[in-house]
């Protein structure tokens, strides 16, 4: 006996299943009233939207009138209704020959597009969804979805410049590198003179009228 006996006698078992002609006459007929319960519940939820929309269903008296004639909640009808909503999207629906929770499942209005889709295609292609499998792919599907990377539009907001106006700063951002060099020096210049009395004119009044008058040379230039 080795390692892998277990396995090859649980395969062995599920051949035999597969192969028993009984049992695949039961899934047969199983497939069959399932698409059968598929088409029942759209129209189950065809005469509901009728019956939800009529207009003698005053405000409130759907959910009584759901509860009176069938001890339903409004999330039972609910179901009903969106598998026929799918259904009038898609044609495949009732041909699916799934439970009727899967199909419940796939009408949801939170399930993805694509889950359907790829449901659909599956089934198409010949594979026999559970409602397990089912179920898989729709959550596999919505994980996707949230984890789907969002475009982020960066707004760049520039605030004012309190500094432009002034007729200093303006020299000094139009000004080349030596043109700021001679004027720092002079400013100095003019500190010192300021200093020691020689100029009655305070260092900024200074720097304003050597600023003016760089800016009257370079117009004149």
């Amino acid at each position: 006996m080795t390692r892998f006996t277990p396995v090859r006698a649980a395969a062995r078992r599920y051949a035999a299943l597969l192969a028993s002609p009984s049992l695949a006459e039961h899934a047969e007929a199983i497939r069959a009233l399932g698409k059968r319960v598929a088409a029942e519940a759209i129209e189950i939820g065809r005469r509901l939207v009728i019956c939800r929309d009529d207009p003698a269903m005053k405000h409130g008296m759907w959910s009584e009138w759901l509860k009176a004639q069938f001890n339903w909640e409004r999330s039972t009808a609910e179901n009903f209704i969106h598998i026929y909503e799918a259904s009038a999207k898609n044609g495949k629906f009732p041909i699916l020959g799934v439970p009727l929770s899967a199909l419940y499942l796939l009408a949801a209005p939170k399930t993805p597009d694509e889950a359907r889709e790829e449901v659909i295609r599956r089934v198409e292609a010949g594979e026999k969804m559970s409602l397990a499998k089912i179920t898989e792919v729709v959550s596999g599907h919505k994980k996707q979805a949230t984890q789907a990377p969002v475009a982020a539009t960066e707004i760049i907001i520039t605030p004012p410049d309190p500094l432009a106006g002034n007729p200093i700063i303006r020299a000094w951002r139009s000004a080349s590198a030596v043109e700021r060099t001679k004027f720092v020096r002079e400013l100095w210049n003019d500190i010192q003179q300021c200093l020691r009395g020689a100029d009655t004119r305070t260092p900024a009044q200074r720097a304003a009228d050597r600023a003016e008058a760089s800016a009257a040379a370079r117009r004149k230039g």
